[in-house]
């Protein structure tokens, strides 16, 4: 893997480094209907769509309540982590897959010695007590973003982070996974994260043979 170190999360060169890549958010976009052909996952055009234009800065710089309130707390977040459990985060801007040239992650945090990744979410207040009460929901709601931790980096565990600093009774709840740990991604479905990477593997190997008959495709299809 090729880690970009000193990007910064955030910018126009991390944005652009991003562009026609996969990263956590987006995997979790397209690991749906993963009974049908990845070309029925709305996200899919989009990604393709990157592919046949120049990166936009203009097209991307949205940014809701809870994506604010992230870059504000994240920080907090990690340095009560560092605190907590002794241990130094090392941050990076994007992390690039060498198996798999269309994935790569911009992690929360990686402790490198213990081979762990750690993923933050600062939510709302009842979003963050329905967590304490189901730890199991955190792990629902983020697999794919987890799966992507492994998958990218290739750490032995990933420390689920939900942090709402004004909660006065746990304002930090530490979630560990491995690869062996459970999540439920249907009614029906409870797989062990191992094999949720497997699925995550196959999926984004689709995703790029599908992308490049497509642009193949539509090349032959330009031709006057």
């Amino acid at each position: 893997m090729k880690i970009y170190k000193e990007l910064q999360q955030g910018s126009t060169p991390w944005l652009e480094i991003k562009h026609e890549k996969v990263g956590g958010s987006r995997l979790a976009k397209i690991m749906t209907k993963l009974d049908k052909s990845v070309r029925e996952c709305s996200e899919y055009y989009a990604i393709l769509a990157e592919h046949m234009e120049d990166f936009d800065p203009f097209e991307v710089n949205f940014q809701n309540y809870q994506m604010i309130r992230g870059s504000e707390f994240e920080p907090l977040a990690r340095k009560e982590y560092e605190r907590i459990y002794g241990v130094k985060v090392e941050q990076y801007g994007w992390i690039q897959s060498d198996e798999i040239k269309i994935a790569g992650i911009s992690p929360d945090g990686h402790i490198p010695e213990l081979s762990k990744a750690i993923e933050i979410k600062c939510p709302s207040d009842n979003t963050h007590v329905m967590y304490m009460l189901n730890p199991a929901a955190f792990l629902e709601e983020y697999c794919w973003q987890i799966v992507h931790n492994f998958l990218v980096i290739g750490v032995k565990s990933v420390d689920g982070i939900s942090y709402r600093p004004e909660n006065k009774i746990k304002p930090m709840l530490v979630i560990p996974t491995t690869k062996d740990t459970l999540i439920q991604i249907s009614k029906k479905e409870c797989y062990p994260i191992s094999y949720l990477v497997e699925l995550a593997t196959k999926r984004l190997n689709e995703l790029e043979m599908c992308i490049k008959e497509d642009l193949e495709i539509l090349s032959k299809g330009n031709e006057f």
